[in-house]
């Protein structure tokens, strides 16, 4: 499923490039994604590109039910429709009384930084991440906005004319900056890809490595590095293909360069395969 930025639904001002994923959103304009969330548990990640004058990149969720040609932020139509977390002052908002209903919330975030977003169906709950590291539980009431679905969505929050805000946002077609270490296993990509089917790395001084769609096992007295497998010890690896067999590779007992390699196919018994690796 591909998933871009909504090329109708957007604010007269809004621009679009790299493949409708960076948005350039000037004068209270918002920008939303093309296809809503449809899973229990959802993450995607935007990167702060820029900004020219103020930094008023707002990130978060809008209803269904906005209209973002004609609403603005500025009118408090999208504000009242949206939960959103915003770059100056850290600050969150939901539209309800005062100054736009902005409250203390955490960190501020500027150019270059990651702010990942998670949404939670089941508990109508939205938080936030700068860079990886979790700022919390921003709404608790998603379920209120007007309309039965939701998209991801960004915006700019000035309505000075020559102030804009770029960003560029992933929905899971690309590696993510940031993986997050609280998300819940069946959280899934805005994309609906699983993210978290891990293999830990660095587990009690076992290595492991993808290659082919095989998952290939380095005892703990490999003298390799992992980045020769194409990541790095200690890091995480995201098991996007389905596994049909693992090779565990073994360079001990032997005390020369050669090993031994043993296949087996998963969910089959009496298959392993025994071979040298000279």
């Amino acid at each position: 499923m591909t998933i871009t930025f909504d090329i109708t639904n957007k604010g007269n001002s809004i621009t679009f490039n790299n493949n409708n994923l960076t948005a350039t959103a000037t004068q209270s304009q918002f920008a939303r994604a093309s296809t809503p969330i449809v899973s229990d548990h959802t993450y995607f990640e935007v990167k702060y590109d820029s900004f020219v004058g103020t930094n008023s990149l707002l990130i978060g969720v809008v209803s269904g039910s906005a209209n973002l040609v004609t609403d603005s932020i500025a009118g408090l139509n999208i504000i009242s429709k949206s939960r959103l977390y915003a770059g100056l002052t850290g600050f969150k908002y939901d539209g309800k009384g005062a100054s736009f209903g902005g409250s203390t919330y955490g960190s501020i975030f500027t150019t270059g930084d990651y702010i990942g977003v998670y949404v939670n169906i089941r508990k109508n709950s939205i938080a936030f991440y700068k860079n990886g590291v979790y700022q919390g539980v921003a709404f608790s009431d998603i379920n209120t906005l007007d309309g039965d679905k939701i998209y991801a969505g960004i915006g700019s929050g000035t309505s000075t004319v020559g102030n804009s805000v770029t960003a560029t946002i992933n929905f899971g077609d690309n590696p993510f900056k940031y993986i997050p270490d609280n998300l819940p296993r069946e959280a899934r990509a805005y994309n609906q890809k699983l993210i978290k089917s891990f293999i830990a790395l660095n587990t009690v001084n076992k290595y492991y490595s993808l290659s082919n769609n095989t998952l290939i096992h380095l005892p703990n007295n490999s003298p390799k590095n992992m980045i020769l497998h194409g990541i790095e010890q200690g890091k995480e690896i995201q098991l996007d293909v389905p596994f049909t067999k693992h090779n565990y590779v073994c360079e001990s007992p032997t005390t020369i360069s050669s090993g031994k390699v043993f296949t087996q196919d998963f969910g089959r018994i009496n298959n392993l395969n025994i071979r040298e690796v000279k």
